[in-house]
C-alpha cells in the first residue's frame, strides 16, 4: 500500500527530475527505503505491544 501510494506521489507531484536531474533515482530510491523501514519498525513496536498485552492477559 505504501508503495501504491509512494508511486501515485512519484508520477503526479513529484518533481524531482526537474530539480535534481540525474540524481532524482537515487533520491526517489532513499526516500522510498526510509519510508518502508519507517512502516517495519512501526510494525515490529504494534508487534511487541500486542505481545506484551497478550502475554498479561494469559497470565491472569
Amino acid at each position: 500500500m505504501l508503495s501504491i501510494g509512494f508511486a501515485f506521489y512519484v508520477e503526479n507531484f513529484g518533481q524531482y527530475s526537474a530539480t535534481y536531474g540525474s540524481l532524482a533515482g537515487v533520491i526517489v530510491l532513499m526516500i522510498w527505503l526510509f519510508l518502508s523501514g519507517m512502516m517495519i519498525i512501526i510494525g515490529g513496536e504494534i508487534n511487541a505491544i500486542l505481545h506484551k498485552y497478550k502475554g498479561r492477559l494469559i497470565s491472569k
